[in-house]
């Protein structure tokens, strides 16, 4: 898992960095410009965040626990999102992080609809995110792959539902991580998974 979480990050910050061959654009600042980062998923990007009950993240203290965090990776060990608050944050980015382990597509769905959108989607006093000052990823599906009976066109849709309703709310810049080649993966090649299409 520790691999995982340098690999996701150099994934990320290549992503980020596409502005150096591309240009800045109306709303991405490029990488130093930005100041939040909202984080929808899985065990993949949690830090144990708790929207309501831990403090909000700060400069001071990027993630909103102390760093960094609990994660999937392994005991005292940052993922992904904390390289990129504390290993490779050259700018006041602080991570406001709604994964939690184990969620599948009704769990993300709550993670934008009753955790963020009441909360920091209002952009209070507190968290005065901009679409110029803001990025968010989002982190799905390998939980939904993992049962047989989930259809996956309609999971990608209420996913991309959700980044409507953000876009809505002014969100412009935009990370998708995909899910691994899960067909490649032990479990993917069980006969049970074997047996599901992947568009």
């Amino acid at each position: 898992m520790k691999s995982l979480g340098w690999a996701m990050t150099c994934a990320l910050l290549q992503a980020v960095n596409v502005q150096a061959a591309i240009g800045t654009g109306p709303h991405w600042p490029g990488f130093k410009a930005l100041q939040y980062m909202f984080i929808f998923g899985d065990s993949y990007s949690t830090v144990s965040w708790a929207p309501t009950t831990a403090p909000n993240p700060t400069p001071a203290n990027p993630i909103g626990v102390e760093w960094p965090g609990v994660t999937s990776v392994g005991a005292f060990q940052p993922n992904w999102v904390g390289y990129m608050t504390n290993g490779f944050n050259r700018s006041n980015l602080v991570a406001y992080d709604y994964a939690i382990a184990g969620n599948n597509i009704t769990g993300y769905i709550s993670q934008v609809q009753t955790e963020f959108l009441p909360t920091a989607g209002q952009k209070t006093a507190n968290t005065p995110w901009t679409a110029d000052n803001s990025i968010f990823i989002s982190w799905i599906g390998i939980n939904d792959l993992a049962s047989p009976d989930i259809a996956i066109e309609p999971t990608i849709s209420q996913i991309m539902q959700q980044q409507q309703n953000l876009y809505n709310l002014g969100a412009r810049n935009f990370i998708f991580v995909n899910v691994p080649p899960w067909d490649r993966s032990p479990l993917g090649a069980s006969p049970i998974l074997n047996r599901k299409s992947f568009p």
